[in-house]
């Protein structure tokens, strides 16, 4: 029994091994194939997101159940954001996947505190139709199928291998192009939390100026819409 124990801790140690150099591996990949433009709005979100957050960290003059939900929610938010990053650079791109649908949830309950009681939404999960231009519901879909396992795009998102004649999904996280489609959709969401954290920020601080914010913040979601980062949708006449 000791010597199957041992065996045991040897595979697990030696599985994370691999995966460990896997996704180092895969990081290097989706480096290279990035571009200069992507990674300045990759590096932009990331500091726009964390520079925001630490406003939040100074005191409140009058703080009610719905603005303490909402810093909680934020907060969350932004803790996922980099988990989120670093299973896109590493190929873990189910998992990323099935957290963006968590981060979408987020932004729709943010909006909803604006217009809603807090007692009418807790509860309830968060209505999506309404955010993210009218795109919402169709990616929401596509996070759901996968977070559910009712998806075969998982397998694509795993990543397929053929050794000869044996065909299966990896094991291991390996670097696919959906990496990059994946890291288009986390900006698109992440785009509208800091249109919308930004808001927060100015109501709830309003002898501070936060104009250096989003003279940065509107410059680079032009440059993520002109670069096709993000696709904004023609409104139906």
């Amino acid at each position: 029994m000791e010597k199957y124990r041992e065996s045991l801790i040897k595979n697990a140690c030696d599985f994370q091994a691999m995966s460990d150099e896997a996704r180092e591996i895969a990081r290097k990949k989706f480096r290279r194939k990035e571009t200069e433009v992507e990674n300045t709005i990759r590096i932009s979100i990331d500091g726009l997101i964390a520079s925001l957050i630490k406003e939040t960290e100074n005191k409140i003059d009058i703080v009610d159940k719905k603005i303490s939900f909402k810093l909680t929610l934020i907060s969350s938010y932004v803790r996922t954001h980099f988990i989120i990053n670093d299973f896109l650079l590493n190929g873990d791109l189910v998992e990323a996947s099935i957290l963006m649908r968590k981060q979408l949830e987020t932004v729709a309950r943010l909006n909803e505190l604006d217009s809603k009681s807090l007692e009418k939404l807790l509860g309830r999960t968060p209505n999506v139709g309404n955010i993210l231009n009218g795109e919402s519901g169709k990616i929401y879909g596509l996070l759901s199928g996968i977070a559910h396992s009712s998806s075969h795009r998982i397998g694509e998102l795993l990543s397929v291998i053929e050794d000869g004649e044996k065909i299966g999904v990896s094991n291991l996280p390996t670097y696919s192009e959906h990496a990059h489609s994946g890291w288009d959709l986390n900006t698109f969401i992440s785009f509208n939390f800091l249109f919308h954290l930004l808001e927060c920020v100015e109501r709830w601080y309003p002898k501070k100026d936060f104009s250096k914010y989003s003279d940065f913040l509107f410059p680079t979601f032009v440059i993520a819409v002109k670069n096709g980062t993000i696709n904004i949708p023609e409104k139906k006449k």
